[in-house]
């Protein structure tokens, strides 16, 4: 059995996944399998890899499922004891793999691992570290556009970039895999939420340094489309994990300021069918939840310090608040 199982998500990215793969064949853990899981490229992706990289197995999908759910299927493709999820504009630094291992082999309470993610091209520039969230459900990078050196210590935190992660596989099967109903957006935050909730740590390691493509793989004119999805996700995720008490707390101002947030500021139609899509779903995040909640061991109030204040994110004026 390998020791690390890679996963990378794909869809559309022959121009920048050689860099990914040859960064995971450069790592000097050794023993690891790599599945690329692609969503219906149209552009020679799969072709390019089976080329050039043999050594990948390839799953295609049927249909565009998005990348929660090609997520999901890298991670039932391998049995190793780890499992690293990387986006396709990511490199990881030669020993990314091998020190993110050791750094779960100390403390078999960490359930994921994260670590620093540096602009491509600026890696003295953060693209974000850790992953912050405030009360409302809003999530964001945490120490995106600071210097490398800001975040120096390991630090607990609600959830992690899963641009690069590595997952214990013996926790994944306690705390389950991605929403793949997300699609994307929310779905790492949602997980990480999920993982605190289930008992495990989610942390910051500093040592494990990966070169991120900003935007590598999303389409500026899709922002209409990344917006709508963010959004409905959130409340999704917020229902879901939230315990009854802090959920009337929270969701239902949520509500009132996004319902006004979407009557007043463009784009309304993706901001209000975000809305309306959670009443359509409202049945299976109902079942969703009552899954979370019946398993789950550790209480609202003891992630409370993980959490931060306000109403907004550091986003707010490029895809809004609420």
């Amino acid at each position: 059995m390998a020791a690390v199982d890679f996963v990378v998500c794909t869809r559309n990215n022959r121009t920048i996944i050689n860099d990914t793969l040859r960064a995971i064949e450069r790592q000097t853990i050794g023993d690891f399998t790599c599945t690329l899981v692609d969503g219906c490229s149209t552009d020679g992706t799969v072709a390019f890899v089976r080329e050039h990289f043999p050594w990948v197995s390839i799953v295609v999908k049927s249909a565009d499922t998005g990348p929660a759910d090609s997520r999901n299927v890298g991670l039932a493709a391998g049995r190793a004891p780890y499992v690293i999820l990387v986006d396709s504009d990511v490199s990881l630094s030669p020993t990314w793999a091998e020190t993110q291992v050791a750094f779960l082999e100390s403390d078999r309470r960490i359930g994921l691992a994260g670590g620093k993610l540096v602009v491509a091209g600026s890696p003295d520039v953060l693209y974000g570290c850790v992953g912050l969230m405030n009360r409302f459900g809003v999530a964001w990078n945490g120490g995106e556009g600071a210097p490398v050196d800001a975040f120096a210590t390991p630090r607990p935190c609600l959830w992690i970039n899963t641009s690069a992660v590595i997952i214990r596989r013996a926790a994944l099967a306690d705390f389950g895999s991605f929403d793949a109903v997300m699609f994307a957006g929310h779905e790492d935050s949602d997980l990480g939420w999920r993982a605190n909730l289930f008992g495990y740590r989610v942390v910051f390691n500093p040592n494990a340094v990966a070169a991120h493509g900003v935007h590598g793989t999303f389409n500026p004119l899709a922002v209409r489309r990344l917006v709508y999805l963010i959004r409905r996700n959130r409340i999704r995720s917020v229902i879901t994990n939230y315990e009854l008490g802090s959920l009337v707390r929270y969701l239902l101002l949520y509500l009132v300021l996004a319902v006004g947030d979407g009557l007043m500021y463009a784009p309304r139609k993706e901001k209000l069918t975000a809305l309306w899509w959670n009443v359509r779903q409202w049945g299976d995040t109902l079942n969703r939840r009552r899954w979370v909640q019946r398993r789950r061991v550790v209480r609202d109030r003891d992630l409370w310090p993980m959490f931060t204040g306000g109403l907004r994110g550091p986003g707010y004026f490029r895809e809004g608040w609420s």
